[in-house]
Formats: C-alpha cells, structure tokens, sequence
C-alpha cells in the first residue's frame, strides 16, 4: 500500500522543465559567498583558487574579458555541458572520505561522522541545479508539502515548535486522547534511496539528462580515506556490487535530496490519515499535521 500511494503521488502531476544553464554570475556568486575554509576538491584545486581569481581586477578593454570573466565564463559552459549531456567529468570521480570523531576521544565506529569531499565546481554544479534551480521552482508552484519546515526559505524551527504545542493544546481542549512520536531521522541523508529522489526530481522540473548527471556521478565516485599521511590508493564504490545509497555528508545536493523524498512520503500519508488543520483568523493560511 505505501509503494502504490508513493507511485501514485510520482505520477499526479510534473512541474515545467527548468533550464539546467549555469550562467556566469550565478558560478561566481556561488564561489564568492562560500567560506574558503571549507574543504574541497581532492586534486588539490581547492577554494583559495576560485577566491583568489574571484578579486582580479575587471578588464580596462570592454572588448575583451579579464581573467576572472574568461575563467568562471569557461566553468558556467563546461557545467551547463555537462548537465545537459548527463555525463559527469571524469575527473570528478575521486572522492576525499574524511572521518572526525563526534564525541574527541571516542572511537566507536558510530560516533564517527565521514564526510564526503568532492571536487568544488561537481558540488558547485550540483547545488546550483537541485539547492537554487529546482529547489524555487518547486516552492513556486507549491508543489512541496507543508509539513516540510527544512531547507525552505522564510521557515525557522520556532514553527514548527509552536505547531506541535498548538496541538498539544487542542488535546487538552477538547478532551481528547492523542500521543506523539518525536524520531531522530539518523543518517538520513545516506539512506536517500537515489532512484526514488531520481524520480522526485524530474517530476519537479529537473530534465531527464541533469538527472542522469547526478545518478552518473554518484554510481561512479571512487571513496578514497583521507587522513594526515594523503588520499589511500585503495576506494570502494557502487561498482563494487555493494549499492551505496544518498548524496554523501557534505553534498550541497544533499539537503534538497531529503526534502524531496520527505515531501513526497508525508504526501502520500493523505491515503492513510487524516490531519488536523491549524488557521488563522481569516483563514488566509491553513496548516495541516498528520
């Protein structure tokens, strides 16, 4: 029943196709606003590069592009090349795993968080096509479930407590039994079952081939250990016949990822439950909560 109501909800409706271009500016806007001491691109061409091509001085000859223009202008048309052609760089495939304990002493493997560090322009590309583009275009035709208050812009986690205590009082209120069940969604962003977000995407707009780009990418990355001594020469894979499943910790994909297959099971509970809804006074806005 819960495979037919997701089936069900994949093929009620598709948005209009987005535009997968990556524009010039929008490459360097996504450079100049990341902070540098992020962690980036195993080959070593790393953000101080972008940041430092980012502060050259623009061209005098308005006929002719300075080195930062020319440079990102090259970047924007390789990205757009590639996710219209949904074949990702070869050079994308290494992947730096760093891991870093959660709790300083304790070696436990589950208290260990390994982050997934690709090369910069892959997780550039990728944020701007699933985190910019699909992200506003799916929230502009409300096409996203409302129970979602994450990776959503204008929503706060204040909300969503002041929902769940509105609730509480409606209990009271009314006299009527109720309980909640309050889940930790652990590892949720490696558990995203890729085909199912593959789906989810192109039903919100993205194109058949940016999204064949994203499988590619992620069904060929070579994991790689990076500790004090480098990058190992040994790395596991999907292609070792053990399916790896999500974006990877530190994917800027990786958020829209879980807000689109969360929105699509809380739609699918409508086959299955009924919500309560919550207005203001002019009913101008109504919340429902399963």
């Amino acid at each position: 029943a819960a495979v037919s109501a997701v089936l069900h909800e994949l093929r009620r409706f598709t948005l209009p196709p987005i535009d997968p271009t990556l524009t010039i500016s929008e490459v360097r806007s996504g450079y100049k606003v990341w902070k540098e001491r992020t962690s980036t691109s195993p080959s070593g061409l790393h953000l101080g590069h972008q940041k430092t091509i980012l502060q050259v001085e623009p061209s005098d000859n308005l006929d002719q592009d300075d080195l930062a223009t020319s440079y990102f202008r090259v970047m924007a048309a390789q990205l757009t090349l590639a996710a219209r052609s949904g074949k990702p760089l070869q050079r994308w495939n290494t992947i730096a795993t760093t891991v870093i304990p959660k709790t300083p002493g304790n070696t436990n493997i589950d208290k260990q968080r390994m982050l997934q560090i690709p090369e910069s322009d892959a997780n550039l590309c990728f944020g701007i096509l699933w985190g910019r583009k699909l992200l506003y275009h799916a929230l502009g035709f409300s096409a996203l479930n409302d129970e979602q208050w994450g990776t959503r812009p204008g929503r706060s986690a204040i909300d969503v407590v002041f929902l769940k205590h509105l609730t509480y009082n409606l209990f009271h209120l009314t006299h009527t039994g109720g309980g909640t069940f309050d889940n930790d969604a652990k590892s949720c962003y490696d558990r995203i079952v890729l085909s199912l977000a593959i789906l989810r995407s192109h039903q919100l707009g993205l194109p058949s081939s940016t999204c064949t780009l994203l499988e590619s990418f992620l069904s060929q990355l070579q994991y790689h250990l990076r500790t004090s001594h480098g990058l190992s020469t040994k790395y596991y894979s999907t292609q070792d016949g053990t399916y790896l499943h999500g974006p990877g910790q530190g994917s800027r994909e990786g958020p829209c990822l879980w807000l689109l297959v969360s929105t699509l099971a809380m739609d699918s509970m409508r086959y299955g439950a009924s919500p309560i809804s919550f207005s203001n006074p002019n009913r101008t806005r109504i919340s429902q909560r399963h």
